[in-house]
């Protein structure tokens, strides 16, 4: 499969990568139970070439630090794995993360909290995206990241015709 062309194919793109992620509910990622929200998709709703995705976190006992705040290893997981999703449905190829930086600016206290992911270089070789966890219900930022991947050139199995 080659790069979407529009939000709806994006929005098939992104299901079809979290699908994949479902199939092995033992691994880290599919323990997140990351959920798509909405997506934007190179000018549609917004004017402008813009590529993003939202995810709702609902976090569980496991993801809770002693102070039942989410762990920092954590948020950097569901900015690292919210991303990355996002990026292999964008570009239609297999990617690694080559750097992630964190800044927590709030305890994550809640029950669900909504990742904003916004891509803001995609090349043929690296994604760069910045992202932003905010509470669900309140809208309160608690986390931001920025997060570069590497392209591998190869398609992944979910996105293959």
């Amino acid at each position: 499969m080659t790069k979407p062309n529009n939000r709806e194919e994006y929005r098939e793109c992104i299901y079809k990568v979290i699908g994949r992620t479902k199939k092995h509910p033992t691994r880290v990622n599919a323990g997140l139970g990351l959920e798509l929200l909405d997506c934007r998709y190179k000018g549609e709703d917004s004017g402008d070439d813009e590529i993003a995705a939202d995810f709702l976190f609902k976090p569980k006992d496991e993801h809770l630090n002693p102070s039942n705040g989410v762990h920092g290893g954590i948020i950097a997981m569901v900015f690292d794995t919210s991303a990355g999703i996002g990026a292999v449905a964008a570009t239609g190829s297999r990617i690694s993360t080559t750097d992630i930086s964190c800044s927590y600016l709030r305890a994550m206290t809640e029950d669900a909290y909504k990742i904003t992911i916004t891509y803001t270089h995609i090349g043929r070789r690296m994604v760069n995206a910045v992202g932003t966890i905010r509470e669900y219900k309140s809208g309160i930022k608690c986390a931001a990241c920025m997060i570069t991947f590497m392209l591998s050139g190869e398609s992944p199995l979910e996105l293959r015709l």
